[in-house]
């Protein structure tokens, strides 16, 4: 058998051997430039693939499409009661296709049960931190969520306002004296909200005023009489301006104050609490009057002082009994004889309820006291800790009552009664030095709540915990030793990787976790094969214990979608060395043997032992081999005179090794694999995507197509690239919103000229043009510009003031300060962002001193749509491209309640 290839090959290098050539020969020179362009050639093939395996193979973690063998990303489960599970590289398992597909594993894997539980991003520019559980749909390029980051500082004090008219309490902040009173000022600026709620309801009727070295809230309604608690909070509404201070101590005071009795009865008998008879006529012993002062009675503890005057009143008894002289015309009778008694107050003794009348022994009236009238007296005590309310005359409160013990002669007849009556009765309590001290006081800060003891220093707002943007991934347990691999599936890929730090607890600190980065930085799906060090130390952070991995991105900010993370996930690939085994029996060489697909191998029996034989195409080699293969014809030829001796008259057995050909199979997600060998400890293995297995190779034409289309420009890639583009390429531009609905991405542009007008064709055009050639052409949404939604508010102020004229003044500042551009003192309304009530009321008094507001409702309703009704304004932030706009603002006069409308659009 002749083999035409083999001799065409030989006289081609017998005719290269025999042509001698020199340097200026044409020939040469040809050939010489064309072996160096096939080297170039070769050399930018070799980049090309290069930069075709870093950003397209490793980014196509569920099947390699142009890779040789199948590939795949399988995900195992290992049973509940086992840990650590080690399945070492080039473990065998099968999938369940049309027969039992087999596949190995490509790396060690260690199966934990260890899982992302939950997923914290912290923005340091922003001060903000969002809070993701890792079943939703994790977003890195625009996060939607509500930030969990808050600033916040509550106390708590029991009931000290009881049945208090218009309390007023003081509260002091001990710190720094000389940070005291910028302090104070921030803590009554537009950056700070208080909300004031009892017993879970929120107060409304107070104003905040600030002292030389304390606040002071004035409330215009009572308290009820009953226990409870007083939460105070201030949270921080503009988290850019937070001071950093150590406070020592938070304590309350009350002001001293005075008031006229609210109620005085004197045996049963109501009586005026200005000009009031202290016994009913006759006196009589155990007589007795009731007092009623809220706004001084409810105040245990403090120093009581009642000033009076005293007046006298007779009261003649047995009137009958005392006989005047009479006049006849012819006689004169002499009156009889008659003792008369005087009948005075000679004891009284003060008592308060503490369930039940006991008398109040620092209170001791002399015995003749009431004997006489006294313009000035003055009576001082110590309010009673233990006096509880009294129901009396259908009223509870708190009371004292005076008690008649002593009047000498009361019982004689006749008798002048001289009847105390005490007038320009006032009370007046005092706490002096005396502090209330919170019983509770909270913290919040960076995303946790902290409990600060009573008496401890603490930190104010600590600084946030990164200065990078971070994302904390918190894992369900304490990770074992060993590779961790989790598959991060991404909604999209970039070409570009970001460079990424990971992190955890230490016993030492933060310590860098060594990471088999596969994903590029988030840029794209892959592996994240993790090596864990046993000193791991779980930490709290977000209110939340346990252990965390920190990512944190040098640069830029996140640009990218997590769709899912997946624990326990290895890549496998298609068994290379799985093969047909034919066994052919001949009795006579030379002889012709075909094989359907690729043969891989030929061997043959030697005693008992098979030997492979090499695949021989060279004419010249046919002396030194003993196979002779054909790739064309797929013929194995074999010569006797090859083989030993020994095997001259016996069958000679060959074996052919064959590639198995099978047609392309389609593999869906979660196709079943099994493990070639029996493995407990693994309850259940899936495919984590579709698949398929086929052996296909890329053509050079085809990889050159797509490579050159894959050239990595400075593109736009986010929305927030898109509106920081937008800012920098026009400068009278006020702001930019981008928002993506129904795959269409709505960019609201407010213009600094132009704020309420409607934006011409041509502008929009402009704006599109220069966005959509920074685009790239894969972008898969279409651009609408458009401007910001506009929200009509109405705003109506209630205030207490009979000047009309200064209703303009209050119209100029409300609109000067929510102007879009020139407003918030130059700075303006971003797209989105929204006003608050007391925001409004705090700028008014700043501007209008001594003008005192007493609330502030703000309505609204979107400008395009006039059938909208007009709601409260937080029930339209849901609006993300809204711009505020004045349309009407009312005031609204307490005294006199007419209204006054100063505006309108």
């Amino acid at each position: 058998m002749t083999d035409l290839k083999a001799l065409q090959k030989a006289r081609q290098m017998a005719y290269l051997e025999q042509w001698q050539a020199d340097e200026t020969d044409p020939a040469t020179i040809i050939q010489d430039i064309g072996i160096q362009m096939l080297l170039n050639t070769q050399k930018a093939l070799q980049q090309m693939m290069d930069v075709h395996h870093r950003l397209y193979v490793n980014r196509m973690p569920y099947q390699r499409l142009y890779a040789s063998p199948f590939m795949t990303c399988l995900q195992l489960h290992p049973s509940l009661a086992y840990q650590g599970v080690l399945v070492k590289k080039d473990t065998h398992f099968y999938i369940q296709g049309s027969a039992l597909l087999p596949v190995k594993v490509k790396e060690d894997i260690c199966l934990q049960h260890t899982s992302i539980q939950e997923v914290f991003f912290a923005d340091p520019e922003h001060r903000s931190i969002t809070h993701i559980p890792v079943c939703k749909d994790i977003p890195l390029v625009q996060q939607t969520e509500e930030s969990i980051q808050r600033y916040a500082l509550q106390f708590c004090v029991g009931n000290i306002f009881k049945r208090r008219k218009h309390p007023v309490c003081e509260v002091y902040f001990e710190t720094a004296q000389a940070q005291k009173k910028s302090f104070l000022t921030w803590l009554t600026s537009a950056s700070v909200r208080w909300s004031i709620c009892w017993e879970d309801e929120v107060r409304d009727d107070w104003t905040l005023m600030q002292d030389e070295d304390h606040l002071c809230f004035h409330f215009h309604e009572a308290f009820p009489i009953s226990e409870g608690t007083l939460v105070f909070t201030m949270e921080v509404f503009d988290v850019m301006t937070l001071p950093s201070l150590y406070i020592d101590s938070i304590f309350l005071r009350i002001p001293p104050a005075s008031s006229y009795p609210d109620s005085i009865s004197v045996q049963d008998m109501e009586e005026n609490p200005g000009h009031f008879p202290l016994a009913d006529a006759p006196i009589s012993i155990f007589q007795t009057c009731y007092m009623r002062c809220d706004e001084v009675f409810t105040r245990l503890n403090a120093a009581l002082t009642w000033k009076f005057s005293t007046e006298e009143v007779v009261y003649t008894a047995g009137k009958e009994l005392i006989e005047e002289t009479d006049y006849h015309l012819f006689m004169r009778r002499l009156p009889r004889q008659q003792i008369v008694y005087d009948v005075f107050v000679d004891g009284v003794r003060l008592e308060y309820f503490n369930g039940e009348w006991v008398k109040l022994n620092e209170v001791r009236f002399s015995k003749d006291f009431f004997h006489q009238p006294r313009e000035s007296c003055s009576v001082q005590f110590t309010c009673p800790r233990d006096m509880c309310p009294f129901v009396y005359d259908g009223i509870e409160s708190y009371w004292f009552r005076l008690m008649i013990t002593k009047a000498e002669n009361c019982y004689q007849l006749p008798a002048y009664h001289h009847i105390p009556v005490i007038s320009h009765s006032r009370w007046q309590f005092d706490y002096g030095n005396q502090r209330i001290t919170p019983d509770k006081i909270l913290l919040w800060a960076n995303g946790q709540q902290e409990d600060i003891s009573i008496g401890q220093t603490f930190l104010l707002f600590p600084s946030f915990p990164v200065k990078l943007d971070t994302m904390f991934l918190l894992l369900n347990q304490k990770p074992g030793i060993g590779p961790c691999r989790m598959f991060v599936e991404l909604l999209q890929s970039f070409d570009s990787s970001q460079d990424v730090q990971f992190l955890i607890d230490g016993e030492d600190g933060e310590i860098k976790l060594s990471v088999e980065d596969e994903t590029g930085g988030f840029s794209h799906s892959g592996l994240l094969s993790m090596f864990f060090p046993s000193t791991v130390k779980a930490k709290e952070r977000f209110g939340k214990s346990g252990y965390w991995i920190q990512v944190r991105k040098e640069k830029g900010h996140w640009d990218n979608r997590i769709c899912r993370i997946y624990e326990n996930c290895v890549y496998v690939e298609g068994n290379d060395e799985f093969t047909i085994e034919k066994t052919l029996h001949f009795h006579e060489l030379p002889v012709s043997v075909h094989c359907q697909g690729d043969v891989q191998e030929v061997q043959f029996r030697v005693q008992e032992c098979w030997e492979s034989c090499t695949f021989v195409a060279e004419a010249e080699q046919l002396a030194e081999r003993r196979v002779l293969y054909d790739e064309e014809q797929h013929i194995v030829t074999f010569y006797r005179k090859t083989f030993p001796g020994c095997l001259q008259n016996e069958h000679i057995e060959i074996r052919l090794l064959c590639r198995k050909e099978s047609a392309a199979e389609a593999l869906p997600q979660g196709t079943v694999v099994f493990p070639a060998q029996s493995m407990q400890r693994i309850s259940s293995i899936r495919t984590l995507s579709d698949s398929v297995w086929q052996r296909k190779k890329e053509t050079d034409a085809h990889l050159m197509k797509r490579l050159a289309q894959s050239k990595n420009h400075m593109h736009i890639q986010t929305l927030r690239d898109m509106e920081e583009f937008l800012m920098e390429c026009f400068c009278d531009l006020q702001d930019v919103s981008c928002l993506v609905e129904q795959h269409i991405v709505h960019v609201a542009v407010l213009w600094e000229t132009e704020v309420f007008s409607i934006q011409t064709s041509e502008r929009k055009k402009q704006v599109e043009e220069v966005l959509v050639q920074q685009l790239p052409d894969t972008f898969p949404f279409k651009i609408n510009i458009c401007s910001p939604i506009e929200i009509l508010l109405n705003i109506q102020l209630t205030i207490e003031h009979e000047d009309m004229d200064i209703d303009r003044q209050v119209e100029a500042v409300i609109r000067e300060y929510l102007h879009p551009v020139h407003g918030r003192n130059g700075d303006g309304w971003r797209i989105g962002m929204y006003c608050e009530e007391q925001v409004i009321v705090h700028v008014v008094r700043n501007a209008l001193p001594g003008l005192h507001i007493v609330c502030c409702e703000i309505r609204g309703r979107v400008h395009s749509s006039p059938s909208t009704r007009v709601q409260p304004l937080h029930a339209l932030r849901h609006i993300k491209q809204g711009i505020m706009r004045v349309s009407n603002v009312r005031v609204v006069r307490r005294a006199d309640e007419k209204e006054h409308s100063i505006s309108r659009m």
